[in-house]
């Protein structure tokens, strides 16, 4: 793919940096597969930084590339969050899609929508939150975090406020929701602390404030682990109590 692509001497020389920079050594062990997956990280990074109008079709064609070879469907839709939060166009994300039934159209598949959650789904972003902290990349755990948030309140916005379901601004969803979430309450005579609601654009502001500063899809400056540890925390309970109302 490479050589086809004519970036054959970029990715040499990004796999001997990776190569270069890792810190372990051990005889008899064969280092080339971890050598290699920091190597397309870096790579990756490169390409975003430095040539965002090419990342998303050189990411297909490495997805692609990677489908071909394995003769497999892919399952796309963390591919898909990813994307969406990279600023993946409407026809890069139909692109992708195609890739989860190369090999198997004829047997449709249905593709869950990335904004339908549930509890399982909140249980397997903090799970994946909690392995990214415990990894130290703590940058990837804000980027999860801001994920997360943006799904819960589409899936809100989708169930109970259909006509706003063009609102994409993650800051401009949590207020729907929040002004939504009281009117409801108001109207079936609930006493609530409305502090409690108030909390949920406050720590939207917050996490997404964050991700602008320290995300995996900004690169701009190294997050720490307090800061990760507080939003996977305050996202959890956001998420858990959106969760309630969305049913």
């Amino acid at each position: 793919m490479c050589v086809k692509l004519e970036i054959d001497e970029f990715w040499q020389s990004v796999y001997r940096d990776a190569k270069d920079a890792r810190t372990f050594y051990s005889l008899g062990m064969d280092v080339e597969a971890y050598d290699s997956e920091q190597a397309i990280v870096i790579a990756l990074n490169i390409i975003f930084q430095n040539h965002y109008k090419d990342f998303f079709s050189f990411f297909i064609t490495l997805l692609t590339t990677y489908s071909d070879w394995k003769k497999e469907d892919l399952f796309i839709d963390d591919f898909r969050e990813d994307l969406l939060l990279l600023g993946a166009s409407a026809q890069v994300i139909k692109e992708l899609e195609k890739l989860a039934y190369r090999f198997s159209q004829q047997v449709p598949k249905t593709i869950v929508p990335s904004d339908v959650w549930n509890y399982n789904k909140l249980e397997e972003v903090v799970r994946d939150m909690d392995k990214s902290i415990t990894n130290e990349r703590f940058n990837l755990t804000i980027t999860y975090a801001y994920t997360c948030l943006e799904g819960i309140f589409k899936a809100y916005v989708q169930q109970h406020l259909p006509e706003h379901k063009s609102v994409d601004k993650l800051n401009s969803l949590s207020t729907l929701v929040r002004d939504h979430l009281k009117k409801r309450l108001n109207d079936e005579n609930r006493a609530y602390p409305e502090q409690i609601l108030n909390l949920i654009p406050t720590i939207t502001n917050g996490v997404s404030n964050a991700r602008n500063e320290f995300s995996e899809s900004h690169f701009d400056n190294q997050s720490e682990k307090w800061l990760a540890e507080f939003c996977r925390d305050c996202v959890s309970s956001v998420a858990r109590l959106i969760l309630k109302f969305v049913d």
